[in-house]
């Protein structure tokens, strides 16, 4: 995400000739997150907002829940993270982040899904499951609601443009779509 700054944006406008200076600058996440698929665990990793690096901070996910992580996505918020499950059971676990430790706390729910990616808005997730793609709006306060499925085939993998406008899809058939 980036921080933006307005600078000598305020008062009246009077001629047509006007200077706005805006000043936009990259925040670093927070927390990195590793998936260990022998022990079914996750490591947080905290990150150095100066140099980016990374400093471990344990696990944020005990072996609870998870069954050989296969993805691991967090929101453009920071406030949810969905740990895909690779033991054939096409599920992503749902996880509340913890603001100041970066631990995962389990939200008791599963969701279709083996991969999840969102728009640069962070109000749309995508979810890929072994039956298709389906769009869940999302909030960073209440987490994902009810999904849309999209007409698309199986697909291994998924990508959102930057501007949110086209959704790309890897199938492995030759039809058309």
């Amino acid at each position: 995400s980036q921080s933006c700054q307005v600078a000598n944006g305020v008062g009246q406008v009077s001629t047509s000739n006007i200077s706005v200076t805006i000043t936009c600058t990259a925040q670093l996440p927070r927390f990195a997150y590793a998936m260990n698929y022998g022990d079914n665990t996750v490591s947080v990793f905290r990150v150095n907002a100066s140099t980016g690096q990374l400093l471990n901070a344990g696990y944020a996910l005990e072996p609870t829940g998870v069954s050989f992580p296969s993805s691991i996505t967090v929101d453009p918020s920071g406030s949810y993270a969905f740990v895909g499950n690779n033991a054939g059971t096409n599920t992503l676990a749902v996880y509340k982040v913890n603001q100041n430790t970066g631990a995962l706390t389990s939200q008791s729910s599963t969701v279709s899904g083996t991969y999840v990616t969102f728009d640069l808005s962070g109000k749309n997730a995508y979810v890929l499951s072994f039956s298709g793609i389906s769009i869940y709006p999302f909030s960073s306060s209440t987490g994902l609601g009810t999904p849309t499925s999209l007409p698309f085939v199986s697909s291994p993998a998924i990508t959102v443009t930057p501007n949110g406008q086209c959704l790309y899809a890897l199938t492995t058939t030759t039809a058309p779509y």
